[in-house]
């Protein structure tokens, strides 16, 4: 069930302010628990903002229930960056010392050593850097002019140079994940004050994305009892009973989200040809458009039903129908 919920859900797709998310479990910081050899937790610490962005603390205190629905406040993607490269080593042939000052007794000069042009070891490397949208994303053809000179280095002891020979065709800069950040009210002692929010981290693993599940699907999940595969952090496998508390949260919020999405589709058939709404009345009078939905989300990558494209999506139900 988990495959199908997370597959569905589009967990790679989630976006700032237009997605939600159901917790799996009850969320601390990771430090919560841990104590320094004093006795104390780093939790409240100065400088230990953990899951927060940023190095100041700030999530100090903050505690997420579990089966919690929440938006997604904040999104940063990480990139890798990849680069091919030989490195060639020189043997020192010889050194020679140019004298440069006296002093007294020594002798200050600057040395200079003679390699063979032939390299006698040659070696296949691999070069990695990880990127943030914090960090800034750089641009990859100015990070391949970086590459296109050789660097070349003296080894301590034996004098030998070696010299590293990259391949700027082989670059490639590749989003490889998404961190999702849900916005917390932060723990403070003085109530007085305004209240005050911040970012607070929620790993892949502790939450199911929901912005393209649709009540058929979850329907079907319950009534076929088909749970196998749903597991929760730190617990393992869950049995149907368990597993049917999260899907019912599931399905409560759903509903409340398909009530709304079909209102703006009934607004939209009050302006359009009788033989529209007529086409559309066994689809809409059942779950099936909710199914048509998800999957049209899912192909245009849209993340939340509006007025503004609300319009594009009736008429795919009518092509659905065979209306033109």
């Amino acid at each position: 069930m988990r495959t199908l919920l997370a597959s569905r859900g589009g967990r790679r797709g989630t976006k700032k302010g237009r997605s939600k998310i159901l917790t799996l479990l009850r969320i601390t910081r990771d430090d919560t628990y841990d104590r320094t050899y004093t006795g104390s937790s780093t939790e409240w610490a100065k400088w230990t903002n953990d899951r927060g962005i940023g190095e100041r603390n700030r999530t100090k205190g903050i505690r997420i229930p579990d089966r919690a629905v929440l938006e997604v406040n904040r999104v940063l993607r990480n990139f890798r960056f990849d680069i091919s490269y030989k490195q060639e080593y020189y043997k020192c042939i010889k050194s020679i010392k140019h004298p440069i000052d006296h002093i007294g007794a020594g002798e200050w000069y600057t040395e200079e050593h003679v390699h063979e042009t032939t390299p006698y070891k040659v070696t296949e490397e691999h070069e990695t850097e990880w990127y943030t949208d914090l960090d800034g994303i750089p641009d990859l053809e100015r990070k391949r002019n970086r590459y296109k000179t050789a660097r070349e280095c003296v080894l301590a002891g034996s004098n030998d140079k070696r010299k590293d020979v990259y391949d700027p065709e082989s670059a490639s800069l590749t989003e490889v994940s998404s961190d999702i950040y849900v916005s917390r009210a932060m723990s403070q002692w003085d109530y007085a004050k305004q209240t005050a929010y911040v970012n607070f981290l929620i790993e892949p693993e502790e939450y199911i994305p929901l912005t393209f599940l649709c009540s058929e699907w979850i329907d079907y999940v319950i009534s076929t009892g088909q749970v196998s595969g749903f597991r929760l952090p730190g617990v393992g496998t869950a049995d149907y009973a368990v597993a049917l508390e999260y899907l019912n949260v599931i399905k409560s919020y759903l509903t409340k989200r398909e009530k709304e999405e079909k209102e703006l589709i009934t607004q939209v058939l009050e302006r359009r040809h009788v033989t529209d709404v007529t086409a559309l009345d066994p689809v809409l009078s059942g779950t099936e458009w909710t199914r048509h939905l998800s999957e049209w989300k899912i192909e245009n990558d849209i993340h939340k039903l509006h007025k503004k494209n609300v319009g594009k999506f009736v008429n795919y139900l009518l092509a659905a129908a065979g209306v033109k």
